[in-house]
């Protein structure tokens, strides 16, 4: 895959972070990682066409999954069946099923304090092995995500 992550969202500056959520600005923080040295391989987009952003996503080993304006987000799904390991960034949110699925096999949950330079090097530190298995038993369970 051509990306290491992949995320395509936008940050509106004069919202900020959902007021009932509170803490950290997500997607300021995710939208920050561009700035880091060696980022080329890290895809951003905002306003792209879903044909664009699947495409990056099934070119990207991660992508990043921020929480939505509800309890969920619809980003999940769409990374899931795209074939990169979700990095989820809600330090709130629980996936559905995680009370028989094994989520720790397939997501990769990061605090949103800790959104930086660590998680960039985290993934980077992975190897292929590893990722492989994320992908693989992403794609064994994702039917109890089609809906």
């Amino acid at each position: 895959r051509r990306y290491l992550t992949a995320f395509f969202g936008r940050h509106n500056i004069e919202r900020g972070p959902h007021p009932w959520v509170g803490g950290v600005d997500v997607r300021k923080e995710i939208l920050e990682l561009k700035k880091l040295p060696d980022t080329m391989d890290l895809k951003f987009g905002d306003g792209a066409t879903l044909e664009v952003m699947h495409a990056a996503y099934g070119d990207a080993r991660f992508c990043f999954v921020p929480r939505g304006k509800s309890g969920w987000s619809l980003r999940f799904f769409e990374v899931i069946f795209a074939g990169c390991v979700p990095v989820l960034l809600s330090d709130k949110w629980e996936l559905p099923f995680e009370e028989f699925l094994d989520v720790t096999k397939f997501v990769i949950k990061w605090p949103t304090t800790q959104i930086g330079p660590g998680l960039i090097s985290y993934l980077r530190s992975l190897p292929d092995g590893i990722v492989q298995r994320y992908m693989d038993e992403a794609r064994q369970i994702r039917c109890w995500y089609f809906y």
